[in-house]
């Protein structure tokens, strides 16, 4: 047999075990796939049942604290104002006049809030509470500052973040926590309670005398992240 019959021979056996090479890694390749997207499936299933725990959890511990002072769990809305929308919620129901506080407080670069509204919607009472809020922490910067960091660099919070930091509170539906809750506890003299599903309820604004209003703080219960309620008496309360 000559050479070049040879060589020819030796080629296409080189080319069948390539193509066979080929089809096998390519199997496996489309097997290993598989087997991760499994895998993947699997963890985020697992991820998902250890959430719905942690949220069944939670919320039945919430809902004993509520049933314990006759109290029913009012929802609102999972963005980013339902710190304001529950305390506007609480203000709401007790004829709280939070309007008053605007024409009391000197504002003197707030003058493109407008009139002010005198029939306490909810979407109003937010817009009023992100207006006081942001007004209390900037007024008070030494208070806070301290307490703040930079959401990017995880660094304490310079003069400009602080400064822009307010301005989030009034002009976007930036999430509020404890710092707007002390600040607004503080302008409207009045204890803020939060009812929460782990430990005792943390009251803000002790030093300020009558019935707190009473929020309810989720951790687990949306998949965006920490939430705040409103609650009501039922029908075994007192209102």
């Amino acid at each position: 047999m000559s050479t070049e019959n040879v060589n020819h021979i030796y080629s296409q056996d080189k080319l069948v075990l390539t193509q066979k090479v080929s089809k096998a890694a390519r199997r496996r390749e489309k097997r290993d796939a598989l087997q991760r997207a499994q895998q993947t499936a699997a963890l985020m299933n697992i991820q998902t049942d250890k959430s719905n725990s942690l949220r069944s959890i939670e919320m039945k511990n919430l809902e004993k604290q509520l049933e314990a002072r006759h109290l029913s769990l009012f929802e609102v809305p999972s963005d980013g104002d339902c710190l304001y929308q529950s305390i506007g919620h609480q203000l709401k129901i007790r004829d709280y006049p939070v309007h008053t506080l605007l024409e009391k407080i000197n504002m003197s670069n707030e003058d493109s809030f407008g009139n002010i509204p005198t029939d306490q919607s909810i979407k109003q009472l937010v817009q009023i509470l992100r207006h006081l809020a942001s007004y209390y922490i900037r007024k008070n910067m030494n208070e806070f500052l301290p307490f703040l960091f930079n959401p990017n660099s995880g660094e304490p919070m310079s003069i400009a973040d602080f400064d822009q930091y307010c301005d989030e509170i009034k002009k976007t539906s930036t999430w509020g926590g404890q710092i707007e809750i002390r600040a607004l506890s503080a302008i409207l003299q009045i204890p803020i309670e939060i009812l929460q599903a782990e430990g005792v309820p943390l009251i803000i604004g002790e030093e300020f005398s009558g019935p707190p209003i009473t929020v309810v703080y989720h951790r687990y219960a949306f998949a965006l992240g920490e939430h705040y309620n409103s609650c009501v008496m039922n029908k075994n309360g007192q209102r």
